[in-house]
């Protein structure tokens, strides 16, 4: 003890003079630094463990027995030229150490190398039979028994008696260890090879067993090398025969091995063996493993469980049908606004289904969790309604199941439109209450009264009405409820006033004979009732206006036309206590009796045509009697930028035309019926639309002034 206690303080002494030579002031170590100090810690720690004396194959040190122990180390091992890899995946072990052992008798026995590091994937430990370096034969090996024991490797083999057969202890990459090697003769599982595979001709069920003394049959680890999860090392075996056709899971859910891997074939031999399903690691939080089949009635299937990278212990194999999924809870559910509210969707199906929310709009507040498969949260004010969801389960069997949900959001009712209105005295007039709540609350009046000519429809929650009494300020209470939470009350003011006048019409200019009566009218609105003042302008220079004495009324009918009234102007004045208005003027026009009398009436549409950029407008002029239209002039303006092009007056014996600038004028002479021509234009400069305004005149007495003009617009691309 006191020796290993000075070669241990000389090591330290050792490692700090040569850290302080290898680094430099700045700090950075040599490049070689780590092999200076391998090279010190094995040159002190050599001499406690003892020399090595089985670095080579050839000088691999002899084991005796069905059982023992014997140990070793890797301090200045080395990997051999020409010396197997441990592990074809990687390149991690850089050296190993040898034992021979020549098996006593037939049977199966384990190998167990326990090193007295715990860094990640320390040590590896391998079996192989063969006579020389060159010509060794893989048998079995092993990295890990548990992920939480990374120190102790375990091989199962079956071993025949008088051969002999080659240990090797490797070390990941590099590093220095002590090795405690035990072996002895073990008993491996029933199923433990794949003839014995124990039969589970069920649908469903649970069966436990253990790959702690597991081997690996010659043919299988080739046969079943999973590229990227290493060979297989140690399995055990299932033979199951599928009493129904349809979709079934496996899995090792429960197993106390910390790494399993799961795979089910199809076959009766390694070389037919066909995969079906494999998994590795399915389960969060574990390494359990899980896979899936579609099965055939009466058909024979081969489940083979085995330890990831040689993980070993015991294993738990379940398998049951699977069925689709089905949603087992409510179409609908119902929240309220301002609280707090939870659903959850629940379905069958195995595996168990994921449900999704597919389509549909939640409320604001509102939110849907597939992990829990719950709607929750508090819906946020003003989305009281109804929401139309869809859910889908799914899972690996079968079709998704959907269900169409409704999800209701209560809202207690509340106003949101204004608490007051104003009405005008014998005006008609209206306003709407507004709430907002579901269900849509109702709203009742339950306090004051209305004015006369006012009513309240709860139906349409609509105050109508025109007002007959005087002007005034009524106050109202109004009422919403929906059944859910409290009333909402509405404090509200219906004002009434009174309106000034209003023009809806105004006087239009009139034009008369010598000795006829000229009629000028107005239509207006306002309350209380509206009084009437005509005036008369009798000179346009001076814009004096008079009252017209008795002129009182909405009408006003002049003496006897004569001569000097022609160009008179007249209007009206219009009032109420609330307001008045002056009306536009309108002229009366005076005509020395004529000799005859007619109606000129005028109309005009147009027609672009793109290839020639002409707007073609054909023009009608009616004489409408009783008597012959005389003097028939038809004046027509052109549209800005727009150029003329011709007028086609062939129809009209007689006619002509000149063009002043933007206009085209024609003269008809004398007309007695209906006479029609057409001018053309060009589209020129201008953009599109056009106007063309035509209008015609008579130097007969023409009774109706209003249908001497018309105009037509014309757009284009």
């Amino acid at each position: 003890m006191k020796k290993n206690v000075k070669i241990f303080l000389q090591f330290i002494l050792w490692v700090m003079v040569i850290s302080l030579i290898a680094t430099p002031v700045w700090g950075k170590p040599l490049p070689n630094d780590r092999q200076i100090l391998m090279a010190a810690s094995q040159e002190f720690v050599i001499e406690s463990v003892g020399e090595l004396v089985n670095d080579n194959f050839a000088d691999a040190t002899i084991l005796e027995g069905e059982s023992g122990t014997a140990t070793g180390h890797t301090y200045g091992a080395t990997l051999e030229e020409g010396e197997p890899n441990p592990w074809p995946d990687t390149n991690e072990g850089d050296a190993s150490v040898w034992w021979s052992w020549q098996a006593p008798s037939t049977g199966t026995y384990a190998f167990d190398s326990i090193c007295d590091l715990t860094v990640d994937e320390t040590n590896f430990i391998d079996v192989y039979s063969g006579s020389s370096l060159s010509a060794l034969t893989s048998l079995a090996g092993n990295e890990y028994v548990d992920w939480d024991t990374d120190n102790i490797d375990r091989v199962v083999f079956k071993a025949t008696a008088g051969t002999t057969y080659h240990i090797a202890v490797s070390a990941f990459q590099n590093y220095p260890i002590t090795i405690d090697l035990a072996w002895s003769k073990v008993t491996p599982p029933a199923n433990d090879d794949f003839a014995y595979a124990t039969s589970i001709g069920t649908a469903s069920g649970t069966d436990s067993s253990s790959i702690w003394d597991a081997t690996v049959e010659p043919d299988e680890s080739y046969y079943l090398y999973v590229p990227g999860e290493g060979f297989v090392v140690n399995s055990i075996w299932y033979q199951w025969t599928a009493p129904t056709t349809g979709s079934f899971t496996f899995d090792t859910v429960g197993s106390g091995m910390k790494d399993t891997m799961l795979d089910v074939y199809a076959g009766t031999s390694f070389e037919t063996l066909a995969s079906l399903a494999h998994n590795d690691d399915f389960f969060s939080g574990n390494n359990w493993s899980n896979v899936l089949i579609d099965a055939t009635e009466g058909s024979s299937y081969y489940i083979c469980v085995t330890g990831y990278w040689g993980c070993k212990g015991p294993v738990t194999l379940n398998w049951y049908a699977n069925e689709a999924p089905v949603i087992t809870s409510l179409n609908e559910a119902t929240f309220t606004v301002g609280s707090s509210g939870t659903f959850t969707v629940t379905a069958t199906g195995i595996p168990d289904p994921d449900i999704n929310l597919n389509s549909g709009s939640l409320p604001a507040g509102v939110s849907y969790t597939s992990s829990t498969k719950t709607l929750s949260g508090t819906p946020a004010m003003g989305t009281g309604g109804v929401y139309n969801l869809v859910f889908t389960a799914v899972n690996s069997t079968g079709s998704p199941s959907m269900q169409n949900f409704t999800l209701t959001v209560q809202e207690a009712p509340s106003f949101t439109s204004t608490n007051q209105a104003t009405f005008l005295v014998g005006i008609p007039s209206s306003h709407t209450i507004v709430t907002h709540g579901y269900p849509a609350p109702s709203v009742e009046l339950t306090s004051g009264s209305l004015p006369a000519g006012v009513t309240y429809d709860s139906t349409t929650r609509r105050l109508s009405g025109t007002v007959t009494d005087t002007a005034g300020t009524y106050p109202l209470v109004f009422t919403a409820s929906n059944g859910i939470g409290s009333p909402a009350t509405q404090n509200f003011w219906l004002l009434t006033l009174y309106a000034a006048p209003e023009i809806t019409e105004q006087p239009h200019s009139m034009m008369a004979t010598t000795s006829d009566l000229a009629i000028f009218s107005v239509t207006a609105t306002g309350s209380p009732v509206l009084s009437y003042q005509w005036q008369v302008c009798t000179s346009t220079k001076k814009n004096t206006w008079s009252d017209l004495a008795g002129a009182t009324e909405s009408v006003y009918i002049t003496p006897q036309a004569t001569l000097k009234m022609d160009g008179y102007q007249y209007r009206v004045i219009i009032s109420n206590s609330a307001g008045s208005i002056i009306s536009n003027p309108a002229t009366l026009t005076v005509f020395s009796a004529p000799t005859s009398q007619s109606n000129v009436e005028v109309e005009v549409i147009g027609a672009f045509d793109s290839v020639s950029q002409n707007i073609e407008w054909p023009i009608g002029v009616h004489s409408l009697g009783p008597q012959d239209a005389e003097g028939v002039q038809v004046t027509c303006t052109l549209g800005k930028f727009t150029r003329f092009v011709s007028v086609d007056l062939s129809s009209i014996p007689g006619a002509t035309y000149k063009v002043q600038g933007s206009k085209v004028i024609v003269d008809l002479g004398t007309l007695s019926g209906d006479c029609d021509f057409t001018l053309t234009t060009n589209v020129g400069r201008a953009t599109s639309p056009t106007v063309l305004t035509v209008s015609a005149s008579t130097t007969s007495f023409d009774t109706d002034l209003a249908n001497n003009s018309a105009t037509y617009e014309v757009t284009w691309p």
